[in-house]
């Protein structure tokens, strides 16, 4: 072979042959056998070879690797049977490093997708190989002789930069690349515009790079092409369930609040009828299912009418199946997106994701997924004493090592608040859950607030003070502060707890409605007496007027006088 023409062919030739084996019943021996031939290939047509050959040798690797790993029955590894996988990797960068300067859109795309698909990043090999290609991609965006890159390709590109975890040295890299993409979005050829695959994996790729786009439409840009997928008279150019997974986790991820929420709408619809599909392989995994529960919790997002039902029950159903029951970590989100949604969750399906927590080895699942099941079960009223104590039991206690083997401080009020949500207790009951408690750690205190925040506290207990009550100003009750809480005199009235209430804990699509945290807050501050909720707004009044308004909702609560706190 000595033109780079019939090199490719045999390529693909040895490229198909690969991966009969591979998806066959030898896949070690297809992949080893694959290998060497390209390292023949490499050795006898080294003159002959150009950036084509060479990135379509990286390309094949990591497609035969990935169909290899698909495979439950085998796992392929760096180094299997005597054969490196990073040496075979590092010669083809070395002799592809020359090459740099004329490689193409579809060559950079593919070189560093394929790196990204086989977990290694050209860097480590060729050091600056990876912003060398990206500073070529750069450029090719702003190719005026049609070498552009294709809607694949960028979203290709930042997919592999994402998925290696490698932030661009160039700055301004990902918004020319995103900008680029966006004027394809807008191409007057069809053809040329992107499919549901590179929609998806762009916002991904965004997510989780933490970058916030330049462009500020380019994420509504982006979305609205999606949906326009959704809508397509072909079903083949419709989202699979994975692309509606991650484009909205990427939404949610990039805290992305639209003004239409009609678009999520969509998507969750969309995916729904996925989890429905009469074809089990369009069904979503464990993954998908649970990115999109977490991405609604996340957004405060109410779900259309029975789709948060339909995404559980896929959940619970794949809980019993053990190569494709949810993780820990997807366990854990599932359960607190389903606490934050307020969501009404039946027995079996909380059952089922509890179930599928506890029964995973303790080295899969971290302190924070467990106080995140234990809080979530407490707002769904899914908690009792016996299971709380089963996650206590799973807890490491507090030690006497470093404070980095301590619950984190949100645990550890979630924790706390979960068995505020169970007293009143027996005392026997109290007793064994305190003990637990207390092995894992103190009740810490709220979060501090802000001082606009604390000004308009002072405001209410100048008010509280002008009515002559008794009170105690900033209370924390149960990981609240309360701003006050009146003290009665008489021994007999119950104490009123006084809080501000915001907005922020109503659903971003139905600003009526409250979401769990706000429900689950005013439920555990009712415990502690009678609660008064003052509005926002009310806070900005006159001291007079604030003090009516006060006294007035104080006498609502207690369906009495003021006579029980005023002070003596």
């Amino acid at each position: 072979m000595n033109n780079p023409a019939q090199i490719s062919t045999y390529i693909k030739e040895q490229q198909k042959m690969a991966l009969a084996g591979v998806r066959g019943h030898q896949p070690l021996q297809a992949l080893l056998s694959f290998c060497a031939s390209m390292e023949h290939l490499c050795s006898v047509a080294q003159p002959f070879l150009n950036y084509i050959n060479l990135s379509a040798i990286i390309t094949a690797t990591a497609q035969l690797w990935t169909t290899a790993r698909a495979k439950s029955s085998f796992q392929p590894s760096a180094n299997m049977a005597g054969f490196d996988l990073k040496q075979f990797y590092s010669s083809i960068l070395l002799q592809l490093e020359p090459m740099l300067p004329d490689v193409g859109a579809q060559a950079v795309s593919n070189i560093l997708w394929s790196s990204a698909k086989l977990g290694l990043n050209p860097d480590a090999f060729v050091p600056g190989m990876t912003d060398a290609l990206a500073a070529t991609m750069l450029q090719l965006t702003k190719d005026k002789a049609g070498c552009q890159p294709n809607a694949q390709q960028c979203a290709n590109f930042l997919w592999a930069f994402a998925s290696m975890g490698h932030q661009p040295a160039d700055k301004g890299l990902i918004d020319a690349v995103c900008q680029h993409f966006v004027r394809l979005i807008k191409h007057r050829d069809v053809s040329k515009r992107p499919n549901a695959q590179s929609a998806a994996n762009l916002l991904w790729a965004l997510a989780s790079l933490g970058h916030q786009p330049a462009d500020k439409g380019l994420v509504d840009a982006v979305s609205e092409c999606f949906v326009r997928l959704i809508k397509h008279h072909d079903v083949s150019k419709q989202p699979n369930a994975q692309e509606a997974a991650n484009l909205i986790w990427a939404l949610a991820s990039l805290g992305h609040q639209r003004a239409d929420k009609g678009l999520i709408d969509a998507v969750c619809e969309h995916f729904v009828r996925l989890v429905k599909h009469h074809d089990i392989s369009k069904r979503p995994n464990a993954q998908g299912a649970a990115n999109v529960i977490w991405a609604l919790g996340e957004l405060n997002h109410e779900p259309p009418d029975g789709a948060a039902s339909a995404i559980l029950e896929r959940l619970s159903v794949l809980c019993g199946l053990p190569r494709q029951a949810p993780n820990a970590q997807e366990l854990s989100n599932t359960l607190l997106a389903c606490a934050v949604l307020h969501l009404k969750v039946k027995d079996h399906v909380s059952l089922a994701l509890v179930d599928g927590l506890l029964r995973l080895d303790r080295a899969h699942c971290s302190d924070q997924t467990y106080c995140n099941a234990a809080w979530s079960l407490a707002v769904l009223d899914k908690l009792c004493v016996d299971l709380f104590s089963l996650i206590l039991g799973r807890l490491r206690p507090l030690s006497t090592e470093p404070a980095h083997n301590a619950l984190p401080k949100q645990g550890l009020h979630q924790l706390y608040q979960a068995l505020d949500f169970l007293q009143p207790l027996s005392t026997a009951a109290a007793q064994q859950l305190q003990e637990m408690m207390t092995r894992l750690g103190p009740r810490p205190l709220p979060d501090k607030r802000s001082a606009a925040y604390l000004c308009t506290s002072k405001h209410l207990c100048a008010a509280l003070e002008q009515l002559g009550l008794a009170f105690t100003a900033n209370v924390p009750l149960s990981g609240y502060w309360a701003d006050a809480v009146l003290q009665p005199q008489d021994g007999v009235a119950a104490p009123v707890v006084l809080v501000p209430e915001s907005y922020s804990g109503r659903f971003s699509n139905q600003e009526k409605r409250l979401t769990g945290r706000a429900v689950f807050r005013r439920a555990l501050l009712a415990k502690q007496g009678k609660l008064v909720l003052i509005p926002e707004q009310e806070l900005s009044r006159s001291l007079g007027d604030l003090a009516d308004y006060i006294q007035q909702q104080v006498e609502d609560v207690t369906g009495d006088s003021l006579k029980p706190y005023i002070m003596s």
